[in-house]
């Protein structure tokens, strides 16, 4: 009943001689004792069991008009109430129609009649979906429960609701119809509110926030940087807050990550570079979860949130091989089919270095847009990025090289490309080296966002940048 509304909404307008009638709002009423599906609501007139034609709820023109397009037949009735319309560019409410159709439909020849609905394609900027209005249940009504269940439905059907119209007049409920459609789409909800709303709703603005470990505040060789980023984001407009109960500052790898659904999803932590370090294990199920008010679906599948790469409509995932070293329980096919399952995304599964502490893809690549990754510029024909540009090729996906310079050990001094992405900006690393021109030119290139430096050496010298220092939670 939505698809056909959009469609009518999308793709179709009356034609009433000369009046053109352009749907906004639509309600669908439907009734098939076939199918068990028989709305309490449903006028049950003749009409709406005809295909084509105009159904007028009254004869005359008044507060209680409302005027259907039935599209039902012999075995179904199934209509589209016109809540709100445009008649001739005009935006007219339920009410106001009838007194502006009724002559111009009734002068029409009978075989015209059935035929108003004429195809002309307007696609709507968006679709939403809510309850249609005007339903009133009470509780002593026969056939209540039924009658709430009904009334729940979301068959309103709703195109541009963010607009206004010339009379200033503006369609009601927009921002449960703006909560439909952020539910249903991967968009970035506050951008896209400030481009079609002009605003941002405040809980859409509250509920996106970056987290970082407290101990960054509390451990002191770590401070200096973490001031430096902190003031960087309170610069540019972006909030923040600190999580208690971390054992180490590493939050992306032990939070959960969020699939295109908007579900977070919760792996077993428990890294093979900490076999020998428990303590450096933070249990985000028992001291974490308490402090979120968020819903969290848990596996067992044991998997570091840095080596999870999503793509900007996380269609698409990276993950390095050291998945399988981390899970030797799964065989390898077992095992990706079951985190694309999770994931809801095609696994890209890249080498890494036995060498390498975590072998985390973020520290690897990075998606700049759906099918373009930033991959560490190492000029080397058979080392290991070679090799990963060549699994991406295969799989469509361009690669840009990305400065990067080595360092000792297992420092991250060098990583540019574990930069900290947020809707608004790009906070990238810096490390007082010879490279980092070069490196905030490539990232202006690249990101049409602004570039914000960062200096991050204190906390770079002990494996991980921004990227893996941060999580985001995003409505």
């Amino acid at each position: 009943l939505q698809e056909i509304g959009t469609m009518l909404l999308s793709k179709y307008v009356l034609q009433i001689g000369d009046i053109t009638v352009e749907p906004l709002w639509v309600e669908a009423y439907y009734a098939n004792n076939d199918k068990g599906f028989s709305d309490p609501f449903i006028h049950g007139n003749e009409k709406q069991k005809e295909s084509g034609v105009l159904y007028f709820h009254h004869k005359t023109d008044d507060s209680r008009s409302g005027v259907d397009v039935c599209l039902g037949n012999n075995s179904y009735s199934l209509s589209y109430l016109l809540k709100y319309t445009l008649v001739d560019g005009v935006f007219t409410t339920q009410s106001q129609l009838s007194g502006k159709i009724r002559k111009a439909y009734e002068a029409l020849p009978p075989d015209s009649k059935c035929s108003v609905i004429k195809r002309q394609h307007h696609p709507a900027d968006v679709i939403g979906y809510t309850e249609r209005i005007g339903l009133t249940v009470k509780d002593t009504d026969k056939d209540a429960a039924r009658k709430k269940e009904f009334a729940a439905y979301k068959l309103a059907i709703v195109r541009d609701f963010c607009q206004t119209y010339p009379t200033t007049a503006t369609l009601p409920q927009k921002e449960k119809l703006v909560d439909d459609y952020l539910s249903r789409n991967e968009v970035n909800k506050e951008k896209w509110c400030k481009e079609h709303l002009k605003y941002c709703p405040k809980k859409i603005r509250e509920n996106s926030m970056l987290y970082f470990s407290s101990l960054l505040t509390l451990i002191p060789k770590y401070k200096p940087a973490a001031q430096a980023l902190f003031s960087a984001l309170e610069e540019h407009g972006e909030e923040y807050a600190l999580i208690e109960n971390t054992k180490d500052i590493w939050v992306r790898d032990y939070m959960p990550v969020q699939t295109r659904s908007g579900r977070y999803l919760s792996f077993r932590y428990a890294p093979g570079y900490l076999k020998d370090e428990p303590w450096l294990r933070t249990d985000f199920r028992e001291a974490i979860a308490p402090q979120l008010a968020i819903s969290v679906t848990y596996s067992d599948i044991n998997l570091d949130g840095g080596n999870v790469v999503f793509s900007p409509s996380k269609e698409k995932v990276i993950i390095s091989d050291r998945i399988f070293t981390e899970n030797p329980e799964y065989d390898e096919k077992t095992l990706v089919s079951r985190l694309e399952r999770l994931l809801e995304a095609e696994v890209i599964l890249i080498p890494s270095l036995p060498s390498d502490m975590t072998g985390h893809a973020d520290g690897m690549v990075r998606f700049v847009s759906e099918n373009t990754v930033l991959c560490n510029d190492i000029p080397s024909k058979r080392g290991l990025e070679p090799k990963i540009k060549r699994v991406l090729k295969k799989r469509n996906i361009r690669v840009i090289d990305f400065p990067y310079f080595s360092s000792q050990d297992s420092s991250a001094i060098g990583c540019y490309l574990n930069f900290l992405e947020t809707e608004q900006n790009v906070f990238l690393p810096i490390f007082g080296a010879p490279l980092d021109k070069r490196a905030i030119s490539a990232a202006e290139q690249v990101f049409p966002k602004p570039i914000v430096p960062v200096s991050i050496n204190a906390i770079a010298k002990d494996g991980g940048v921004l990227n893996c220092i941060s999580w985001e939670s995003v409505p």
